[in-house]
């Protein structure tokens, strides 16, 4: 058994735990006992907490931005845009979560572009560029592309 739970301390605060209980079987498969392992989660959901205050708040200036933003996992993949991105392209989420960034990359500017997104994930801290992009509607907006590598990603 697996639990999130809140115990109290001798002091008579209070502490997050994260419990797990396993049986104790004797010779005859009966169970004699438990073992109970019990691990202090407070800073866990400190942090926990906290970074979801961050994303919230990155999420918010993300969204308050005019220019067009989206980020990309690793394998190139759109993980997000902002609104600005559905203002000056004519995309939405859903036509492009999921799917390669270059897709949306002028043809004669894909090979620069996947070029440039390899580097910045190796490390590379490359000074902006133009990057071409195809909007809903056919026309063709150029844009700067900084290149900022993340440490992790979700999804």
């Amino acid at each position: 058994v697996h639990a999130e739970t809140i115990r109290a301390r001798k002091d008579g605060g209070f502490v997050d735990c994260w419990l797990t209980l396993s049986p104790i079987k004797g010779d005859d498969g009966a169970v004699a006992g438990a073992c109970a392992i019990i691990r202090d989660i407070t800073e866990y959901k400190r942090l926990s907490r906290q970074l979801l205050e961050n994303e919230t708040q990155f999420r918010g200036l993300l969204e308050q931005i005019i220019s067009g933003v989206f980020i990309v996992s690793s394998r190139g993949e759109i993980l997000y845009i902002n609104e600005g991105f559905t203002r000056l392209f004519g995309y939405g989420p859903g036509d492009v979560i999921g799917r390669s960034m270059v897709e949306f990359v002028f043809e004669a500017d894909r090979a620069h572009a996947f070029e440039t997104m390899e580097a910045t994930l190796r490390g590379a801290v490359l000074p902006a560029s133009e990057t071409r992009v195809v909007a809903r509607a056919g026309a063709v907006h150029t844009g700067m592309s900084p290149s900022i590598a993340r440490g992790s990603e979700s999804g």
